[in-house]
Formats: C-alpha cells, structure tokens, sequence
C-alpha cells in the first residue's frame, strides 16, 4: 500500500510541474474546439462522418476551421470554411463564398 501511495504522490508532483510549466497555455482552447466540433456535426446531414481540418481559434475568440461532411449520396461534398461564436454557441459554414467577410473579420 505504501508503494502505491508514493506513485500517487510523484504522479502529482509531476503532473502539478507540469502545469505550472504553461502546459494550461497549450490546451486553453481545447473545450471550445470540442464544443464547436459537436455543434458543427450536428448540423451535417451524416454528423459521424464529418472531418475537420485547420481548426483555431483566432484573439477574436471565435473557433474557425474547415470541415468536410457526407452528402445525401454519401459521397465526401469538400471542405467548407466554418465559424463557431461561443457568446451565442452559434455556427456559420460557408455556402458559395458569402462568410468571406465574416472571415477576414473574425479569423484573419
């Protein structure tokens, strides 16, 4: 029991310098990017097929990327610019152009 315990301690130990080395930096964004993924999927005809590419999130705060779904034929419709607006847990896909403003705005 006493072997155990001084894992459990060293683990902590490690993982506490590990944190405080700015390791919290590196995965800030991470739940926003999770939360985006869903909201984004959800709004796919197949949401289990969708892929994302080039997801960040820009000082603006939004989440912007790329993402890539199944069609009605089940074929692969090409990747589309995408914004995701946190305040309203909203979304945006790009449809023929019409998110270049909002894009240079939010993700440039």
């Amino acid at each position: 029991m006493k072997g155990h315990r001084g894992a459990v301690i060293i683990f902590v130990v490690v993982a506490v310098a590990f944190i405080g080395a700015g390791a919290t930096v590196a995965i800030k964004g991470y739940p926003q990017h999770w939360q985006a993924r869903s909201d984004i999927a959800n709004l796919l005809r197949d949401p289990e097929s969708a892929k994302f590419r080039n997801v960040f999130s820009p000082e603006s705060g939004v989440v912007c990327g790329e993402v890539n779904g199944k069609n009605g034929f089940g074929g692969y419709e090409g990747y589309k610019r995408f914004i995701w607006y946190p305040l309203f847990q909203t979304v945006k896909i790009e449809q023929r152009g019409e998110l270049e403003l909002s894009w240079k705005v939010f993700c440039e």
